[in-house]
């Protein structure tokens, strides 16, 4: 069934997974599904709830509140879909179909999703007043008036790169990634999932026990209300990590979550007080999308002054 969803809708899935082993729920049930597709922006479920008047973070405050009494100790290894999610990716595929649509898309996994009554999301759904039937409806009309945003397949590469060789691909760069163990998961989670399709996610501190010997591209930090103080020990891996990539000169681009502000030299130790003169980007939950365009901008320019083109 999974070829047959839109690129899209194949962006949700990934992002519930991550979702799903952050939470370390052990499977991804349809709470992960739909905090996934929150996270799609741009897609025509996006434009449903906008036309249907209902705010993003409506639905986004109770989900998570769903499955943060969810959260545990599974391991993250193996993740399969709940009897919930299955039934709401088979409802979303009728819809499809009843449709006449090629393709499984956000909208159609939005009407699954709020027709399986059995899981959480559907539950959070019906109580901000997102209707199966109606959410059907007005889809229907919305085509009709050319409002929704086409999806369509993820069509395979017709020009991939040679074996051993390599292309400007954005997927290509090494990117480390630190943040504190507390920070807002909602936006460091996120900000991480989205990275993740152009970016070779390293954290930092497991770049550092390996040795530190791939070459990355930029260190993101995510700064939090919980990020300082950093910790005494020079020898903590996070610490030790942010250490070596500044003794080497890494480009540092910080994401700034919710009220927290840049670190000052005098709150940071002697050899992390150049993060204080660091890039930032500002992430707030009503501008998400936004917000993840200016940081991918940033860091596409600091991958593209540390791999330069090729000459033709």
């Amino acid at each position: 069934m999974f070829e047959r969803f839109s690129a899209e809708a194949s962006d949700v899935l990934r992002a519930a997974q991550g979702y799903s082993r952050r939470a370390r729920t052990g499977d991804v049930g349809t709470e992960h599904l739909l905090l996934g597709l929150l996270d799609v922006p741009g897609s025509a479920a996006a434009a449903v709830v906008e036309l249907l008047d209902v705010p993003l973070d409506d639905v986004r405050r109770p989900t998570e509140a769903a499955l943060s009494e969810r959260s545990g100790h599974a391991s993250p290894r193996r993740m399969p879909f709940t009897t919930a999610a299955k039934q709401a990716l088979e409802l979303a595929r009728r819809e499809s179909i009843e449709l006449e649509d090629e393709h499984v898309g956000t909208d159609h996994l939005l009407v699954g999703l709020a027709r399986c009554h059995d899981g959480a999301a559907g539950q959070v759904l019906a109580a901000v007043g997102v209707d199966a039937d109606r959410t059907h409806q007005l889809v229907l009309d919305a085509r009709r008036r050319a409002d929704l945003p086409t999806e369509h397949l993820r069509q395979a590469d017709p020009h991939p790169p040679p074996p051993g060789g390599r292309r400007g691909s954005m997927r290509l760069g090494r990117l480390l990634v630190a943040a504190g163990p507390d920070d807002v998961p909602w936006a460091a989670g996120r900000v991480a999932d989205a990275l993740a399709q152009r970016y070779r996610l390293t954290d930092v501190a497991e770049w550092a026990a390996t040795g530190a010997t791939s070459d990355p591209f930029a260190l993101l930090v995510v700064v939090g209300p919980t990020f300082l103080p950093l910790p005494a020990d020079p020898d903590d891996a996070v610490r030790r990590g942010l250490a070596i990539a500044v003794a080497r000169d890494v480009p540092v681009v910080v994401a700034l979550i919710d009220d927290a502000t840049m670190p000052t030299k005098a709150e940071l130790p002697d050899d992390l007080a150049a993060l204080a003169d660091a890039d930032h980007v500002t992430f707030l939950p009503d501008a998400f999308s936004e917000q993840v365009r200016r940081l991918v901008d940033r860091l596409k320019a600091l991958l593209l002054a540390h791999e330069p083109p090729a000459a033709p």
